[in-house]
């Protein structure tokens, strides 16, 4: 029993050193592109991941890359539909978020109809035009 309890005691130390989760982080750069950022919760990038944006309403993949060795993808291009973004390193390192919609660009101004002379007057007598 006293053995058991060793190996047990062993085998949690051991998963527990090797334990990470997948940290993402995605931004919009206001510019039609996204950046990417995947790191683990040990400190260091999450190098070789995949990274998967999907369209939310099918599921089908729109981008695909891999994480480099600066842990950063900061000029991905912008979905015009609503996505997602996963980062994969396998089984158990997983992490799936909502990608940003781009930002709603601000409608064109309406012309407005051209301004008509200010009325003046010449010795009390309103002026039609010179």
């Amino acid at each position: 029993m006293k053995i058991a309890a060793i190996i047990l005691a062993v085998l949690f130390a051991i998963t527990g050193a090797f334990a990470h989760g997948v940290l993402v982080l995605i931004e919009d750069n206001g510019d039609g592109t996204i950046y990417i950022e995947a790191g683990l919760s040990t400190g260091g990038p999450a190098v070789g991941a995949d990274v998967i944006l999907r369209e939310r309403s099918s599921g089908r993949p729109i981008y695909t890359s891999t994480i480099p060795a600066n842990g950063r993808l900061p000029n991905v291009e912008q979905p015009t539909v609503a996505y997602t973004v996963t980062v994969s390193l396998g089984a158990g390192h997983t992490v799936t978020r909502n990608g940003p919609l781009a930002a709603a660009k601000p409608a064109a101004p309406k012309p407005t109809a051209p301004l008509e002379p200010k009325p003046h007057y010449h010795d009390g007598v309103r002026c039609t035009g010179h």
